[in-house]
């Protein structure tokens, strides 16, 4: 399956570097990665998922601000409505309003982007869940040193101090904003986000739809890439070129 690597311009001073997977004829399905990885954490799914419906998606897998081979923020925003705005500045290149799969901080980006209008936010960042899926983030230099693959200004984003229990009644308004259907994937091994959690978002969000992979840890799509995979497919089969969020 043919990859073709693009550049969107998000800001004056920062273009984000993105695959393309497949035909450009399917609907669009965005993935973005957790926070402190890069595009290729979602490799293996992204080509998937273009081989299993190669006539119905296109697949695009980012970097965002700050990761991999996209632009550094100069001024050291990440917040979270910074990568928020990028995504909406994604979403208008293409042309058409993709479904979007987001893990860790990119969902939480993805959350906010289609629930509400842009403003001054929070951001957090998400661990690694496995140890041989780390080379996926990381670059060689020359003196044969690996070193992450990211800007070190984001692990500043949470410095000045945030106010968690707001933040969180902020991503529950955005999710009760967003009228396209969700689907969250849980780990059930995870340590981020526990089943208490999820008891809880079933009954304040119960439009939104679940399902939890055994054996997988926070980071699911490296985890158990193959049954991630068949956790997502139908929906996003069900819902692509409606303009739907995952």
């Amino acid at each position: 399956m043919a990859v073709e690597t693009l550049k969107f311009a998000v800001s004056p001073d920062i273009t984000l570097t993105a695959d393309r997977h497949g035909s450009a004829e399917g609907a669009p399905a965005l993935l973005l990665h957790g926070g402190g990885q890069t595009r290729w954490s979602w490799d293996a799914t992204a080509r998937s998922l273009s081989t299993q419906a190669p006539d119905r998606l296109t697949v695009y897998s980012v970097d965002m601000r700050g990761h991999g081979q996209s632009g550094w923020c100069r001024n050291g925003n990440y917040r979270v409505d910074a990568f928020a705005d990028d995504l909406r500045a994604v979403v208008t290149q293409l042309g058409v309003p993709p479904v979007i799969v987001g893990a860790s901080l990119g969902g939480l980006a993805a959350l906010l982007a289609c629930g509400e209008e842009p403003r001054a936010a929070y951001a957090g960042r998400t661990r690694q869940s496995r140890p041989e899926g780390l080379l996926k983030n990381l670059r060689q230099d020359a003196d044969g040193r690996f070193r992450w693959h990211w800007d070190p200004a984001f692990m500043s984003i949470g410095d000045d101090g945030w106010d968690l229990v707001a933040f969180e009644a902020r991503l529950m308004a955005a999710a009760r904003a967003i009228r396209a259907p969700i689907l969250i994937v849980r780990g059930r091994e995870s340590d981020v986000l526990s089943r208490e959690t999820m008891v809880h978002l079933r009954e304040a969000l119960p439009h939104v739809a679940q399902a939890e992979i055994s054996g997988a840890r926070h980071m699911i799509a490296g985890d158990d890439n193959a049954r991630f995979n068949e956790a997502i497919l139908p929906f996003l089969l069900a819902n692509a070129g409606k303009g739907k969020s995952a």
